[in-house]
């Protein structure tokens, strides 16, 4: 009887290797799909990478057209550059004492801005003054031993 239940029971040959090559080919496409998924973030990283390496690039160039600019503005505005500009254009070299210097009145100047608030010297203090500063290393340290003598008895 009991090999009866094992015959009843007994997979066929053919649905056994069906089986083994079903788990096989899962195994298989499962594979697959990790590869073409680190594949893909691979690409992804490699696009990135070039497109960091793009944006260097031009912001190298940019820096360097920037210094190039300031480089041409300074040669511009310097004194001998102005000074042939300014006679090219009729200018001539004033005299201190040719200036007409006109008065308006109400106009103070320009006033100096200070953020900064000044505080009277009375409140600034030097910490050299406080009295802790003023025991030596020797006075501080019997002073905590005193202190744990009397705190154990």
């Amino acid at each position: 009887m009991t090999n009866f239940f094992t015959q009843a029971y007994k997979q066929a040959p053919w649905r056994r290797e069906k089986r083994l090559s079903g788990a096989i080919l899962l195994f298989v496409l499962l594979g697959a799909v990790v590869s073409l998924l680190y594949l893909f973030v691979i690409n992804q990283k490699a696009a990135a990478g070039i497109s960091i390496q793009l944006l260097e690039t031009e912001r190298r160039r940019a820096v360097r057209s920037i210094a190039d600019l300031r480089t041409d503005l300074a040669f511009i505005t310097s004194a001998s550059q102005m000074r042939a500009r300014a006679e090219e254009m009729g200018f001539q070299p004033m005299n201190p004492e040719d200036a007409l210097y006109i008065v308006i009145p109400g106009y103070h100047g320009r006033q100096a801005d200070i953020p900064v608030e000044i505080r009277p010297q009375a409140e600034i203090r030097n910490p050299a003054d406080n009295e802790s500063y003023h025991d030596s290393l020797w006075d501080w340290l019997q002073t905590r031993i005193e202190s744990l003598q009397k705190v154990t008895k």
